[in-house]
């Protein structure tokens, strides 16, 4: 994830675009295996709505419609600029629009949902609230100096508070040179505060964020997040897959390689992972191997698109 910061901000700081970017750090997978319907939607979009939801217990599975078939899956993705939706079930791919309140050289880094579907994101600008449904924002709090997360996700009630959904993230350790390992709980407000770190210092093998986290209600509040391994990252390696404690942010346990690096966001939606990569790639993950497969390639004009974040809410279903 380190990468993305760096590498990334030298190449717009030059003038050039993302799309620019993208084509010089990395090539797109040689084949869609699965490959997903596009649609640009500008106007369709009132079904991304945020309705509360009652708080009574739910089964695992969202309920059938009417017609015995699956409601549709949501899983919101991100470029520098640009909001979409994926779902997962159709496999389409929805353009809903840019983020407008963006400062000119700002970019979105990640974003996250709460149960209700209330979407917060984070910049190298500031902190921000952004509407699912037209992608409009607005910042909550400017401060570039604070380096907020790149991996971002909200964890559920009686993780970190006994009371309340909490948004949290892995921000870099202070002492180590563009190493995120801090696990940091950010408050509504845009305010830090620093609640763990992701290696236990015993620990033989010291790992690092690459991307994204994820954490989920009803598969017991169990949270997911890419890594890397510090000693042996050049920068070339894959992604790993790894279950965290959503309460401290330490891992517990490394799940399997994705097979993909850059994962810079990371869902999932009845049962299977999604990440989304640098490099424009939409991946399938098994959540019980970690095995990744690509299901397509968001492109411009034929040059793959960096993904730069996704989300889910937490009452995502969690069995097919």
């Amino acid at each position: 994830m380190q990468r993305r910061r760096f590498s990334l901000f030298l190449a717009l700081t030059c003038g050039s675009s993302v799309v620019a970017i993208v084509a010089a750090c990395s090539a797109p997978e040689p084949q869609n295996k699965n490959p997903i319907e596009y649609r640009d939607d500008e106007t369709g979009k009132k079904d991304a709505g945020t309705t509360k939801r009652d708080a009574a217990p739910k089964p695992e599975e969202d309920p059938p419609l009417p017609d015995g078939g699956k409601p549709p899956g949501r899983v919101y993705a991100h470029t520098a600029k640009t909001l979409y939706l994926f779902e997962p079930l159709g496999q389409t791919l929805t353009k809903i629009g840019p983020f407008a309140c963006l400062n000119p050289s700002d970019r979105m880094l990640d974003l996250a949902l709460d149960r209700d579907g209330v979407m917060y994101g984070t910049s190298d600008d500031g902190f921000l609230k952004i509407d699912p449904v037209d992608a409009s924002c607005s910042y909550v709090k400017e401060d570039r100096a604070a380096q907020y997360p790149n991996s971002l996700a909200f964890v559920p009630i009686g993780t970190v508070d006994n009371t309340k959904e909490v948004l949290v993230g892995y921000r870099y350790d202070p002492n180590a040179t563009n190493q995120a390992t801090v696990y940091a709980k950010i408050e509504l407000d845009g305010t830090m505060v620093n609640i763990g770190t992701l290696n236990d210092p015993a620990a033989p093998i010291k790992y690092r964020s690459s991307g994204d986290i994820m954490s989920m209600i009803r598969n017991g509040n169990k949270a997911y997040l890419t890594v890397k391994p510090i000693a042996t990252d050049a920068g070339t390696g894959n992604d790993l897959l790894a279950e965290v404690d959503p309460k401290t942010g330490r891992i517990i346990k490394i799940v399997g390689d994705v097979s993909h690096k850059n994962l810079y966001g990371l869902a999932q939606w009845a049962g299977t992972a999604y990440g989304f990569d640098e490099s424009g790639n939409i991946i399938e993950i098994n959540m019980q191997t970690g095995v990744g497969t690509t299901l397509t390639t968001l492109t411009e004009e034929g040059t793959p698109v960096a993904w730069y974040g996704a989300g889910v809410t937490t009452d995502a279903p969690t069995k097919p």
